[in-house]
């Protein structure tokens, strides 16, 4: 069946014969009218998504549609710019309210450009370049929601508004974490996201995985060490084990930020750390690092008024200000992205050996811990296994150190080589509470003790005299290798093992707590010159000899609040579990010699 389109060129009447093949013709006649008519009604009818959003990729486009009426009761109900006789500009003009989230085309396609918390007015409006008929318009309110692209995060909704308003001072709203995988595999990911300080804190205790990464799979927030500042850890899985998370958009994480005004809005942003993904056949991983979310910046409303969407960026400028202006002058603060070790050439957990502690460290703990095949016998080919040393060919090297962040490699050889988790490795050999401490630090929420002096006969200052004092020092240092000092960011504990000095007494530092345990006293030390530090005084008999002291350290990061974190086991310097409950496996040893008696003793009778 053939279709013919006819075009008037001339009043009058037109007769149109069709004949069959058969001989059978028939006419029509059509009467071309030059009397003027216009529009009378436009009604809308693009397809947009879902709470009329148009999402997508940043210049993705979608063209207007709309049902026009005319004066002599025409109507076509589908017109759009793919109308073969008629020029759409002829008739209809298209505009954007805002051009920084939607621009559109003298024929009505649209641009999606940028994110947007408010919906931005698109108008059709008839045209009549002589001015002889009243124009008619409509208009939809849109929003504008970009999607990320492959390897890029997306902070908020996927479609609608991009975060969910906040209407009043104190009141909470969840924004979502998505990462786009195209067609790899999400192994592992590190995500911080930074807000607008003065506008917007964490929920502490808010963030949470993503249905999409799941419980079954690594993963930890840092939602409280800093109030605007989420960092988010996710992995590693391994191409050759635990099956990698797979698809286009994956929710990884969830958290809640807590307005702390009512009115305009606050700007969220932040930083790609890590993603690394494998391909999904051969398993090879590649990546990106330390580069700026896109999809996911955005502003959040902090009032429930609705902006008039006005005509021009001038106007809108003019009365609200230029928040495309300072869109494009945010860029994510330096200290989010990869803190290098800039202050020690020793620090633990960096494996790799770049300076830095990052997500391949944690994937190549990873694969130790689950003593791959390829990676002790060093044939792996695929992912960022390939070519890393063994723990065979370590030896006692400063690498092989790396790997036990608790220092258990400096106990007595058998009762290290025990706490191996692979069968058969020998100490420094990579734990489950290792992992679990790298995975913390690479979410900037853990501390190391300095390993500057790896025998560590610095810790502890023996008294020399019975009345004299004995001094437990130590320093800590933080994610960038720097020493950290701040009682604002950590705490520090040591709890002394003894049975026959109970009664010393603290002169720098403070009890914990009462100061009593199960095996012994228990201390907060203070900062002195960098040296976390507990100064003890001996009991009134002066020091007693005692074989079996020792101390145990204990490293508690704090929140901004001030709080321990209480979902985050402490690094414990040297125990595996809390020295209070009484297992005590002392991390450094107190030399109580025998003293001279600090008085006469009493005459016996004779």
């Amino acid at each position: 069946t053939s279709k013919y389109v006819l075009a008037g060129v001339a009043a009058g009447d037109s007769v149109i014969t069709g004949t069959f093949k058969n001989g059978f013709s028939t006419t029509v006649t059509i009467t071309v009218s030059d009397t003027p008519v216009s529009i009378t009604v436009i009604t809308p009818t693009t397809s947009w998504n879902t709470d009329t959003s148009f999402t997508g990729l940043a210049g993705a486009t979608k063209q207007l549609r709309a049902k026009l009426a005319f004066s002599d009761s025409t109507e076509y109900s589908n017109f759009d710019a793919g109308s073969s006789w008629l020029t759409v500009s002829d008739i209809l003009t298209f505009s954007s309210a805002n051009e920084a989230y939607f621009t559109v085309s003298t024929i009505g396609l649209v641009t999606l450009v940028a994110n947007f918390y408010n919906r931005v007015d698109l108008t059709i409006s008839s045209k009549c370049d002589s001015g002889a008929v009243t124009t008619v318009s409509a208009t939809e309110s849109v929003y504008p929601n970009l999607l990320p692209g492959v390897r890029d995060v997306d902070f908020g909704n996927q479609y609608g508004q991009q975060f969910d308003p906040i209407t009043a001072t104190g009141s909470t709203s969840t924004v979502n974490v998505y990462i786009n995988t195209g067609t790899r595999k999400l192994q592992l990911f590190k995500i911080t996201a930074v807000l607008e300080a003065a506008k917007l804190k964490v929920v502490v205790g808010s963030c949470v995985a993503g249905s999409g990464w799941g419980n079954s799979r690594s993963f930890t927030c840092n939602d409280a060490s800093e109030t605007d500042k989420v960092i988010i850890v996710g992995g590693p899985t391994t191409s050759l084990g635990a099956a990698a998370a797979a698809n286009s958009y994956i929710l990884v994480a969830q958290f809640q930020v807590e307005s702390l005004v009512n009115t305009g809005t606050a700007l969220i942003q932040g930083v790609i750390n890590d993603i690394i993904d494998l391909d999904a056949s051969s398993g090879a991983a590649d990546g990106i690092s330390n580069a700026a979310v896109v999809a996911g910046q955005g502003y959040m409303k902090l009032s429930a008024s609705r902006r008039r969407l006005l005509s021009s960026d001038a106007e809108w400028d003019a009365v609200y200000g230029n928040d495309t202006a300072l869109w494009e002058a945010d860029t994510p603060p330096r200290l989010h992205r990869h803190l290098l070790q800039t202050c020690t050439a020793s620090y633990l957990g960096d494996v790799t050996g770049n300076s830095a502690v990052t997500g391949a460290d944690l994937i190549f703990y990873q694969y130790l811990i689950l003593d791959l095949a390829c990676v002790t016998a060093g044939t792996c080919e695929a992912g960022t296994e390939k070519n890393l040393a063994t723990i065979a060919s370590m030896g006692d090297s400063f690498q092989r150190q790396q790997l036990d962040p608790q220092l258990y490699y400096l106990k007595a050889t058998a009762a290290a080589n025990a706490l191996c988790t692979v069968p058969g490795q020998t100490a420094p050999c990579v734990t489950l509470a290792g992992y679990t401490i790298l995975l913390n630090a690479v979410a900037e929420k853990g501390y190391f003790l300095d390993v500057d002096d790896t025998t560590y006969s610095s810790v502890v200052t023996a008294p020399t005299s019975s009345t004299g004092s004995l001094t437990i020092g130590a320093k800590l240092r933080g994610l960038d290798g720097c020493l950290q000092s701040s009682t604002s960011k950590a705490e520090v504990l040591m709890e002394i093992r003894t049975e026959n000095n109970k009664e010393m007494s603290v002169t720098t530092g403070a009890l914990f707590g009462d100061g009593t345990t199960s095996l012994g006293r228990m201390f907060t030390a203070a900062v002195v010159s960098d040296v976390w530090t507990v100064v003890l005084s001996p009991p009134t008999s002066g020091w007693q000899y005692d074989s079996t002291a020792a101390v145990v350290i204990i490293v508690r990061p704090l929140t901004a609040t001030g709080a321990a974190f209480t979902t985050e086991k402490s690094l414990f310097y040297d125990t595996s579990s809390s020295p209070a409950s009484g297992t005590f496996d002392g991390f450094a040893t107190i030399a109580f010699p025998t003293f001279s008696p600090t008085t006469s003793p009493t005459a016996s009778p004779t």
